[in-house]
């Protein structure tokens, strides 16, 4: 038996345990992309050319962290502070109360929600450089996003409620599309 394996490609004479051609890397063996006794077809260099097309997913997912990761704390933050105070005598000593402890929760609230925006940052750019577990990271905090719109439709039906629905319905489809083949494997997964 020979100790030495021929290249397809170039014809050049290569030892029987590497798995790529010494002179022109062509596959060799199954192990690095070629099926022995068979013709390598190009499989995995197609593979390579879809790993470097990004899907549209991918940037739909980045500006939905984005977006989460600037509104909510805003939001949030805002609904804290303090409102337009009262200048009646008698609510005086009240309204000054209120609009302390308002204060003293925004900067609350401020301190847990500005190290939220930036994990959310973070996933964001993870999930736009293609780490693997940021797949699973971004499909979990879509389905936490959905619960939470999900929550909103309380009381009475407002204009609110509409967009509310309009959102829920933007972020319901891009869990779908998160869910294409396409995109898992983009990831590796």
């Amino acid at each position: 038996m020979s100790d030495t394996v021929k290249c397809k490609a170039c014809g050049a004479d290569n030892d029987i345990s590497f798995s790529m051609c010494q002179q022109c890397l062509t596959p060799l063996t199954a192990y690095s992309g070629q099926v022995t006794g068979e013709h390598y077809e190009g499989k995995l260099s197609q593979q390579v050319k879809a790993l470097k097309v990004r899907p549209i997913a991918v940037g739909a997912m980045v500006a939905f962290h984005i977006a989460v990761a600037i509104l909510i704390p805003l939001r949030v933050f805002l609904g804290f502070l303090p409102g337009k105070t009262s200048t009646d005598p008698d609510q005086l000593y009240q309204a000054s109360l209120s609009s302390a402890f308002h204060s003293i929760t925004a900067f609350v609230v401020g301190l847990v929600m500005i190290p939220l925006a930036g994990a959310l940052g973070y996933l964001a750019w993870a999930t736009w450089k293609q780490v693997t577990w940021s797949w699973n990271a971004a499909f979990a905090s879509l389905a936490v996003g959905i619960v939470a719109l999900g929550m909103q439709f309380k009381g009475p039906s407002t204009s609110v409620h509409v967009v509310v629905f309009c959102c829920l319905v933007a972020t319901s489809a891009l869990g779908l599309v998160w869910l294409q083949p396409k995109t898992k494997a983009w990831y590796g997964l």
